[in-house]
């Protein structure tokens, strides 16, 4: 049997926790995929596991008892520390975003080896379905 390919989620909006690993189920291989609510929890699957895969939400909150607005640089935060983790240097990131992204940040992000910008407000299931297949399937043959 195959080895489950390992995804997580990052996303503080209740409906994209349910909605993406559901998604991520219909993939054609075995999936395990976690979730990470806030940033924090975000931070402790990066130290303690090793993932193929992330989608990363560019504005998250802090943690789930924060009073202030989510920030862009939580996302850019957490894209840092893959890059920076042994375990997760190499991780696909999917970045998703209900909110507008500027250019550069977006130029700034690719140097980071972003897959893919992925607009909440144009989400389509399958679109997404078919960017992590193409996704899975590139490392796979890399």
């Amino acid at each position: 049997m195959l080895n489950p390919i390992r995804i997580l989620v990052i996303d503080d909006h209740q409906n994209w926790q349910k909605k993406l690993p559901e998604l991520l189920q219909r993939l054609n291989n075995p999936v395990q995929v976690d979730v990470a609510t806030t940033y924090e929890d975000a931070l402790w699957h990066i130290a303690s596991n090793s993932y193929d895969l992330a989608t990363v939400d560019l504005s998250l909150a802090i943690d789930q008892h924060s009073v202030l607005q989510p920030s862009q640089l939580m996302g850019l935060d957490l894209v840092h520390a893959f890059r920076e983790s042994q375990n997760n240097a190499n991780c696909s990131l999917i970045i998703l975003t209900g909110y507008p992204t500027l250019d550069e940040t977006k130029q700034m992000l690719r140097n980071y080896r972003i897959i893919d910008f992925i607009d909440k407000g144009e989400f389509d299931n399958y679109t997404f379905i078919e960017l992590i297949q193409n996704t899975l399937l590139e490392r796979s043959s890399a």
